[in-house]
């Protein structure tokens, strides 16, 4: 995975004031439904794509409240791999809850036939994970006055923490976390004049891990992100 820039999250235990911060964190890697980096440089590519997209996690803004939350504000871009003629391909920019079309092949009575497939993507949203894959929200993507796509997230830090690494971090240890962001949404696939050809459901796709790094003090909790 693409580097992410240091990131240092403070917090001080017990009833100690807390500090606010902001600070970014980037990535340019695609995303795929099935979880692997996706790529748009061949036919091979462009059908691939085709059938479900891709997206990008483009930053990570981070914040920690006073409740001892962590905010992450999330920007997104939803992808489509373009066909530019010829050998020629590239990533096109669309809504993330745009519908598109394309061609495909299925079989009837050992018959192939070229068909236009309908996807709808509805309720496009984010959610985090922990590194035990427990849900620690789920937020939906929506579109900035400045066209950005973005969804907000808010947890404790205390969610990500199992009662092991709290001890091993009272020792005086180092502890490595892992924060899953992966998106969701409702996708319909159907093929017009083929009522038998309609697939519904939620869809997930590739998860984007940002790994963090805890370590006590004195009184505070120091969280870095590990590049």
């Amino acid at each position: 995975m693409k580097k992410l820039n240091s990131l240092a999250l403070g917090c001080f235990i017990l009833f100690s004031p807390l500090s606010l911060f902001a600070q970014k964190v980037e990535t340019e890697i695609v995303k795929a439904f099935d979880g692997t980096s996706a790529r748009c440089q061949t036919k091979s590519d462009y059908i691939r794509n085709m059938r479900s997209g891709a997206y990008n996690v483009q930053s990570v803004d981070a914040e920690l409240s006073k409740e001892q939350k962590i905010s992450l504000r999330i920007t997104t871009q939803d992808l489509l791999c373009q066909h530019l003629g010829g050998e020629s391909y590239a990533w096109k920019k669309v809504a993330p809850n745009v519908s598109f079309e394309y061609r495909d092949i299925i079989f009837r009575d050992s018959t192939a036939t070229e068909v236009n497939v309908v996807v709808s993507k509805q309720n496009s949203r984010l959610a985090a994970i922990s590194d035990d894959y427990q849900l620690l929200d789920e937020q939906k993507i929506s579109s900035e006055v400045s066209g950005v796509n973005s969804a907000h997230i808010k947890f404790d830090l205390g969610q990500t923490l199992t009662r092991t690494q709290m001890a091993r971090l009272e020792k005086g240890e180092e502890v490595k976390l892992r924060i899953g962001i992966l998106k969701k949404a409702e996708v319909t696939r159907s093929i017009p004049g083929h009522v038998s050809q309609l697939i519904s459901g939620t869809q997930n796709w590739g998860t984007f891990y940002i790994f963090l790094n805890v370590k006590k003090d004195q009184e505070s909790l120091i969280v870095d992100i590990i590049d």
